[in-house]
């Protein structure tokens, strides 16, 4: 399937850190500009919002406050296959990039490699 980003686009930021979060947002919506940016800081409510709002790209924390962020993915991809979801994470051990890869993440970057490839990454996989 072929995507472009554009006034169509929704992405879909799962972090519990406010400040991150709106960041993100601000950042992507100057570099991308898609459609649209939602965010929430938790997983319970991602599973809702990706039911309710559908949106193509999620980006995805691991460490969140009530289910963790390879939990959702795999709830994610198990209900929405097409839904892209990039785990964007403080960590850098395989363990966990194996974990997520197996829960069907399309990708996984560490939050000290985004400046430089998240931006790329995104563009790559929509």
């Amino acid at each position: 399937m072929c995507r472009l980003i554009n006034e169509n686009t929704t992405i879909l930021i799962v972090d519990d850190h406010v400040t991150l979060r709106r960041t993100l947002h601000d950042w992507l919506m100057l570099t991308m500009r898609p459609g649209q940016i939602i965010e929430t800081g938790c997983g319970a409510d991602a599973l809702i919002q990706v039911s309710t709002v559908s949106p193509h790209l999620v980006i995805m924390d691991i460490s969140l406050p009530d289910i963790n962020g390879i939990q959702v993915t795999k709830q994610i991809k198990k209900l929405f296959s097409d839904v892209l979801v990039v785990v964007l994470s403080d960590h850098e051990e395989n363990v966990y990039k194996d974990d997520a890869v197996r829960a069907g993440a399309d990708a996984y970057i560490t939050k000290r490699e985004m400046r430089n490839k998240l931006v790329p990454v995104l563009k790559q996989l929509l």
